[in-house]
């Protein structure tokens, strides 16, 4: 084993001692090549990453089709592709090419909204109010469900359906 007193950090650049690292059996110098530091920090954004709370679009051209609401986009929009056979797109393949569908994505917590998932689907079904009262087709049913402890969020919901920011994104369905 190297009987070094000091390592370099390949992650952040810094010269630490041996003790500042974590053991590794599968390296020569019997030390992971991150920091501890760096090492934390890195798990801990792994272990953010995702867990925003998100509402998307399912849109063609400028038409809003499908609204929804979800903690893991990725997962969520996998469950809308036309060939899953449970998704909402999938009996209406014929009128949907794929092609010209695209997803818009609003991360409420990059927005610095402090929202919870009853919030989240309180938000998604002011949304879907808000655009279906607009003369949007989208595919979404309004449940009559009762919202009882989020009458205090009925103001500020409003403000801030506007100031959603919809980002266009990459998934395809």
């Amino acid at each position: 084993m190297n009987k070094l007193k000091n390592k370099k950090c390949t992650r952040c650049n810094r010269e630490k001692s041996r003790e500042e690292f974590n053991r590794s059996n599968e390296r020569k110098s019997g030390l992971k090549s991150w920091c501890k530091e760096c090492s934390r920090e890195y798990d801990r954004n792994r272990y953010n990453q995702g867990k925003s709370l998100y509402l998307y679009m399912i849109c063609k051209n400028n038409e809003k089709l499908y609204i929804g609401s979800t903690n893991n986009i990725g997962k969520r929009i996998n469950g809308h592709k036309i060939t899953n056979k449970k998704s909402i797109f999938h009996g209406v393949k014929n009128i949907y090419n794929p092609k010209e569908l695209h997803v818009e994505v609003c991360d409420l917590n990059k927005l610095g909204l402090n929202v919870d998932r009853d919030d989240l689907a309180y938000y998604e079904h002011m949304l879907i109010k808000q655009y279906k009262a607009k003369g949007e087709a989208t595919l979404n049913k309004i449940y009559n469900r009762k919202y009882n402890n989020r009458e205090r969020f009925i103001d500020e919901i409003i403000i801030e359906l506007d100031i959603l920011k919809f980002e266009k994104t990459k998934f395809k369905l």
